[in-house]
């Protein structure tokens, strides 16, 4: 076996993971508080990658510049969906329905938006990073050990918030059972509010790390949000940990199976480990 090769795809495999994990973060404050599915976060990601790509790749924005830019429309957008769109059918009969329909029509309204102001075409984006480095003879791409870095560093950051701040932890409680933090004083509205413009933050900062790795389009969103999804059922809704630990597999395994099986296949690996979890582990596998 070419063990430089193996080491690459493992490293390829967990800064992918590293991304699915920021992305599903999102995902799983926004169903464990709220108990919905945001059918427009993967347009949040898309929209901090398309505006990252677009102003380094056409504007020529220094790359720090840029990704503050687009992180700060990124809670704009994040910001005005909550308000305009979560809060208003907030409580009121079929309040699931309506939002997955809601989010659903707000994830077409982004995509349309993007297609106008960019066009349908890709962007490539190309840093300073992008060159290849050979540490022991295995090429890794540069932007990965910097997806890799910052991403790590945002999920331990994330995590030590989470942990220690009283925020966080209300965060968490009403991710796991917003009715009993309901009962001991939580303020649910406010929790919602900011879980929400959590959950846009962490989908930017995924979609800008990821903008020089895999190519922006208008249209990348409902792939992406598919990845969430796989992550978010396999680790449990609601469980923050789970969500890292199954991200960083999940990039593992299509990685090495990419590599060794199939290529061809790579995507249907997720989908098939969901379905074996929906089967015989619906609540996921570290739900508590």
């Amino acid at each position: 076996m070419d063990w430089a090769l193996f080491a690459q795809q493992v490293f390829y495999g967990l800064s992918n993971g590293m991304a699915y994990a920021l992305f599903a973060i999102g995902l799983v404050v926004i169903f464990g508080i709220l108990g919905i599915i945001n059918v427009a976060h993967g347009e949040f990601y898309m929209m901090g990658a398309m505006i990252f790509s677009w102003l380094v790749a056409i504007q020529g924005v220094n790359l720090v510049v840029a990704a503050v830019i687009a992180l700060a429309v990124g809670v704009i957008i994040g910001i005005l969906s909550n308000r305009l769109v979560v809060q208003p059918i907030y409580g009121k009969p079929s309040f699931v329905l309506a939002t997955f329909l809601a989010t659903l029509g707000l994830s077409i309204f982004l995509a349309n938006l993007a297609t106008v102001v960019w066009g349908a075409f890709p962007i490539n984006v190309t840093t300073p990073f992008s060159l290849v480095v050979r540490p022991g003879g295995i090429a890794i791409a540069g932007d990965r050990i910097v997806l890799f870095v910052i991403g790590g560093a945002v999920l331990w950051l994330l995590m030590q918030w989470m942990s220690k701040s009283l925020l966080g932890k209300q965060l968490q409680a009403a991710a796991q059972d917003a009715v009993s933090a309901r009962l001991v004083g939580i303020n649910l509205m406010r929790v919602y509010a900011i879980g929400f413009g959590l959950a846009s933050v962490l989908a930017v900062v995924s979609g800008i790390l990821m903008a020089p790795i895999w190519t922006s389009n208008p249209y990348m969103g409902p792939l992406v949000i598919l990845k969430g999804f796989i992550v978010t059922i396999v680790a449990g809704m609601g469980n923050f940990r789970g969500a890292i630990i199954v991200g960083l597999l999940l990039g593992l395994v299509e990685a090495i199976f990419g590599q060794y099986v199939a290529v061809q296949y790579r995507e249907a690996v997720g989908y098939g480990v969901m379905i074996l979890v929906l089967l015989f582990k619906p609540e996921g596998l570290f739900r508590r």
